[in-house]
C-alpha cells in the first residue's frame, strides 16, 4: 500500500511540475513576441490637411511560439521629439497569429494635430510640410503602443520608433488591479453584443472627428472639468439609454449602470501621460474607454435621470498624483459607489488621498 501511495504521489509530482512548466510557458508567451511599427504604405499615404496630419500605420507582429494567438492593438500614444501629440484608439485591430508566423496589422492612423507640432517644432514643421520632407518628420516620432494577447493579458511596448523591432517583456503584463496608470481593470472582459442597446443611442453620424478630446499638458483636474462640461452638454447622448436603465430606487438603477459599463464597454487604459476625455456616444460606439470614459458616461445617465452625484479622484499607495476617477452618487446619507474598473457595484478600493468635484 504504501508503494502504491509511492507511485501515485510520483504520478501526481510530475503531472504538478507539467502543469507549472505549462503555465510558466503561458506566461512567457509575450517574450516571444516581436513587435515593429511602421508606414503602411509609402509617403505619398501620409495626408495633410489645414489642421492636421495623419500617418497610416501598420503593426508587424511576430509570433515565436508553438501555439496560435490572438494578439491586438488597443491604443497607440503618438510622441514628436519626446512630447505626447495625442492617442489612437483604434475600433478594430486585432489578428490571430499562427505559429512560428508574422502578420502584419493594418487601420490604424495616427493622427497629429499641426498646432501641437508646431507649438513643438516651431517653423521646422513648415519646412517639413512645404518640402515634403515626411522622413524627417517618420524619424522624430516614437510610440507608446497598448497591445493584449488572447483575449486576456494587457502589455505595452514603450518608446518604440518607426521601423525598429520590439521583443516584449513579459514584466509588462497586467492583470493586477494597479498599475503606474492606477486602479485598471483586472483583465479585458467578454463584453455583450452592441446589437443589446443600439436602438437606444443616437445614429453615428451625430459624431464628429474632434469627439476626443486630447489634452497632452492638462492635469486630471482639468480632465474632471471637462467631463463635467461633457456629461452635461452632450446628456442627449444617453437620454434613451437612460430611461431602459432606470429602475425603481436610486440603488437599483444605480446597480443597471454599472451593470451596462461593465458588461458592454471594454475597459482599455489611458496613457500615463495623457490624459483624454470622450463624449458618451463615442465611447458607447468605440464600445471601450478608461476610467475618464466611463464616468462621462455615467455622469449624462444620471444627469438624464436627474440623481445628483460628483467625481471623485482617487491616489493609491503613498503617491502624490491622482491615479484614478470615478462617480459617487450621495444618497440617504450614504455615498453610492459606482466605478465599473472593479468588479461590484458600490466597492470602492481604499485611496490614500482623495478629492471631489461636485
Amino acid at each position: 500500500m504504501q508503494n502504491e501511495h509511492k507511485i501515485l504521489l510520483g504520478l501526481f509530482g510530475i503531472g504538478a511540475i507539467f502543469g507549472i512548466l505549462k503555465i510558466t510557458q503561458l506566461a512567457n508567451f509575450a517574450k516571444l513576441l516581436s513587435f515593429s511599427p511602421k508606414l503602411n504604405g509609402n509617403l505619398k499615404s501620409i495626408k495633410i490637411s489645414l489642421t492636421e496630419v495623419k500617418i497610416p500605420l501598420a503593426v508587424a507582429i511576430g509570433n515565436r511560439t508553438d501555439q496560435t494567438m490572438k494578439v491586438g492593438v488597443n491604443a497607440v500614444e503618438v510622441f514628436y521629439k519626446g512630447k505626447s501629440m495625442g492617442i489612437t484608439n483604434p475600433t478594430t485591430a486585432s489578428a490571430t497569429i499562427q505559429k512560428y508566423a508574422t502578420t502584419t496589422i493594418t487601420g490604424i492612423d495616427l493622427v497629429l494635430s499641426l498646432t501641437s507640432l508646431i507649438a513643438v517644432a516651431g517653423s521646422a514643421i513648415n519646412n517639413i510640410i512645404t518640402g515634403g520632407d515626411f522622413n524627417t518628420l517618420l524619424t522624430d516620432i516614437t510610440l507608446n503602443v497598448t497591445c493584449t494577447y488572447n483575449d486576456s493579458v494587457v502589455f505595452s511596448i514603450n518608446k518604440i520608433a518607426l521601423g525598429e523591432e520590439k521583443q516584449v517583456n513579459a514584466q509588462n503584463h497586467t492583470r493586477a488591479s494597479m498599475s503606474g496608470l492606477g486602479l485598471v481593470a483586472a483583465s479585458l472582459r467578454k463584453i455583450k453584443p452592441f446589437a443589446d442597446y443600439e436602438k437606444f443611442i443616437p445614429l453615428k453620424s451625430a459624431l464628429k472627428n474632434r469627439d476626443l478630446i486630447c489634452i497632452p499638458n492638462g492635469s486630471v483636474e482639468d480632465t474632471v472639468i471637462f467631463m463635467q462640461q461633457i456629461a452635461k452638454k452632450c446628456k442627449a447622448d444617453t437620454a434613451m439609454l437612460a430611461r431602459q436603465l432606470k429602475k425603481s430606487t436610486v440603488e437599483k438603477t444605480l446597480q443597471a449602470i454599472f451593470d451596462f459599463v461593465y458588461n458592454y464597454i471594454q475597459y482599455v487604459p489611458d496613457s500615463a501621460t495623457t490624459e483624454q476625455v470622450r463624449r458618451p456616444l463615442r465611447t458607447l460606439y468605440d464600445r471601450k474607454g478608461d476610467c475618464d470614459c466611463f464616468s462621462t458616461l455615467i455622469a449624462s445617465l444620471l444627469e438624464n435621470l436627474n440623481i445628483p452625484y460628483f467625481f471623485r479622484i482617487a491616489a493609491y499607495n503613498g503617491k502624490e498624483n491622482y491615479q484614478h476617477v470615478y462617480v459617487v452618487v450621495p444618497h440617504n446619507g450614504v455615498e453610492l459607489v459606482c466605478d465599473p474598473v472593479v468588479d461590484a457595484c458600490f466597492y470602492e478600493k481604499p485611496t490614500s488621498k482623495h478629492k471631489d468635484f461636485a
